[in-house]
């Protein structure tokens, strides 16, 4: 277990302590409660909990003069109260019979004008008897009470300080807590794939120094809708006599409002979150209030220490990936060369080992593409975080050397079963892409439904024919260093003006109208469908700025795209999104063509 971290604590008082009064008391209440619509106010720090209330009866009968509790847990409790504060209601009923048997109740000796009571817990725990807190007669109990009493004064001091000064705390709060900064940290495989279980003790979270975090994506679980947050924990004090284990433990959750949420119930919260934090793990959490100074400082620094230390684990993976992707492993041996008897199945044809790859493939795309949507739900993918990883980068070098073996064995029907089974990840390779890719700057329909690709090389440009329904694209000599023009092609960015120059173009989105929808691409590699009154529709991930956008003229629900990453992908709409697909338009992936520079020959996946 990690040490002990430094606990959000009050500042000391700068006097000696000196015995409570009444105007002491009523000074604390009127800074606490200024108002009569909240009877009660409720903080803690490190062991120390407190509940400040007004003269009332509340919904279940409870009867509060003008006072405070303070707690040490397990240790001593302390109540202080204004004599002759007792609630007085004017109607009849169980609130009038309350009020007057409060009011009945002889109270005990005041000192100072505030009724002074504590009593101390024994060895198992349990409180003993309400006593006179005096001095003289329990030294230890005054000990303890007084540097409680202090810290309180400081607490509310420095509440009325942040007040004051136009709340600054809670502004560095907000600044740093953006629901963007939450939504991608949720989304990391850290979380998505290995800590990515509250219930599981080993996969609930990891501790980063002191500090243990966890997360987890939003979604239904137990029949209720969770939203997505984030949780900072840290050991607080040690476990006393009958505690459960690990219950020494404070927390901070962050949770991600949906769109169109109301705000929560609290003062402190940023705009699209609830902020909520307990002192135990066994409490119930309640929402961060804004006179809670020390936290609010606490929080905004120790979310930005633990958003640190998770991007550089998330940055140390990445490049493992990338290492993995220049592994040499060999791809798992096919069960049979093709060609293939027509019955033949996947396990016949492919084997054990490729169909393991496969099953461990496609479960770590769905995942990427949950986490994937999920973030743009929130909107966090406009932020300037890294993309949620894959964790596909794991089996990446060998599917590819998979996909290169059955392109030169020649046999389609091997290319399309391992086309289904392995769906291109473009996160993955998005690195090596951005390293290798040649952009495609220019696409062209032929009649016969083939489809023409001018690629950026450094020789020049260079043209590819993907023949109809093919697997293997065969360079065009006669098209090289020409692009089309007129009707029956598409550079978006020559401005029709002269022949078309294919020296790289500063990326700019491609746009096209398509069934009624404006299909547009950014520079981030993602299409967009918009309708026609301007609402967004659905979003669908390539990989590389997107370069151009060509509608087949033979049939309007075959797309292909051309993207500065060395992409040619043609996209077939289909009845609904796939799973697997980082996407959630209903356009699916036919075939993907990668124009990379190490490659000997563009490969059709």
């Amino acid at each position: 277990m990690p040490a002990a971290m430094p606990q959000p604590t009050v500042p000391p008082a700068s006097s000696p302590p000196r015995p409570p009064d009444a105007a002491q008391l009523r000074r604390l209440l009127q800074l606490a409660l200024p108002d009569k619509g909240h009877g009660k106010a409720a903080g803690w720090w490190q062991q120390t909990d407190f509940l400040l209330t007004r003269s009332h009866v509340d919904a279940d009968g409870d009867v509060f003069l003008d006072g405070v509790f303070l707690s040490i847990w397990k240790r001593w409790d302390f109540w202080l109260a204004l004599p002759g504060s007792a609630p007085r209601a004017p109607d009849e009923g169980w609130l009038a019979r309350a009020s007057a048997w409060a009011r009945s109740v002889r109270m005990p000796a005041a000192a100072q004008g505030v009724v002074r009571q504590y009593r101390a817990c024994d060895p198992h725990g349990e409180p003993g008897a309400w006593q006179l807190l005096d001095a003289a007669r329990a030294p230890a109990a005054w000990a303890a009470f007084s540097r409680a009493w202090e810290a309180l004064l400081a607490y509310w001091d420095a509440a009325e300080d942040e007040r004051r000064q136009g709340r600054p705390a809670r502004a560095a709060l907000h600044a740093a807590l953006q629901p963007t900064h939450i939504a991608a940290l949720v989304a990391l495989p850290l979380f998505t794939e290995q800590y990515n279980d509250w219930s599981d003790p080993d996969r609930a979270g990891l501790w980063l120094g002191d500090v243990w975090a966890g997360a987890h994506a939003g979604g239904v679980q137990g029949g209720a809708r969770h939203p997505a947050a984030l949780k900072l924990s840290w050991r607080n004090g040690q476990e006393m006599p009958g505690d459960p284990e690990d219950d020494a433990h404070a927390s901070y959750q962050i949770e991600v409002l949906p769109p169109g949420a109301p705000p929560p119930a609290g003062t402190a919260h940023p705009p699209g979150l609830a902020v909520s934090y307990r002192q135990r793990q066994g409490d119930a959490r309640q929402p961060l209030p804004a006179h809670a100074v020390a936290h609010l400082r606490r929080l905004a620094q120790l979310f930005l220490q633990v958003q640190a230390a998770l991007l550089a684990l998330d940055a140390r993976a990445r490049r493992q990936d990338d290492e993995v992707l220049l592994d040499r492993t060999p791809a798992p041996a096919l069960a049979r060369l093709p060609p293939y008897a027509a019955p033949q199945s996947d396990a016949e044809a492919l084997g054990a080992g490729v169909l393991a790859l496969s099953h461990a493939w496609q479960d770590a795309a769905r995942a990427h593409a949950a986490a994937l949507r999920a973030r743009w739900e929130t909107d966090a993918a406009s932020d300037t975080s890294a993309p949620a990883r894959d964790a596909r980068a794991r089996q990446a070098g060998a599917v590819l050397r998979l996909m290169r073996q059955a392109q030169q064995l020649g046999d389609a029907g091997l290319s399309e079963r391992l086309h289904h089974r392995f769906a291109f990840a473009p996160t993955v390779f998005a690195a090596h892409a951005a390293q290798h890719g040649q952009a495609v700057a220019a696409l062209a329909w032929q009649p016969d439904g083939g489809l023409r690709a001018w690629v950026r090389a450094p020789q020049g440009p260079r043209c590819w024919q993907l023949p109809a329904g093919g697997w293997q694209v065969w360079p065009d000599g006669a098209a090289s260093g020409h692009s089309p023009g007129g009707a029956g092609g598409l550079v978006p960015a020559h401005d029709g003006a002269g022949p078309a120059i294919l020296s790289t173009p500063e990326p700019s989105p491609a746009r096209v109208w398509l069934h009624g929808v404006d299909i547009g691409g950014d520079v981030n590699g993602d299409l967009h469908g918009v309708s026609e009154d301007g609402a967004p529709l659905w979003r669908h991930h390539l990989g590389g700025a997107i370069v151009c956008l060509r509608p087949a003229p033979h049939d309007s629900d075959l797309l292909a795209v051309g993207t500065a990453a060395g992409y040619l992908v043609l996209l077939r709409k289909g009845a609904a999104p796939l799973a697997h697909q980082p996407a959630t338009s209903r356009w699916h992936e036919l075939r993907r063509v990668l124009f990379w520079d190490d490659l000997p020959a563009p490969l059709v996946w």
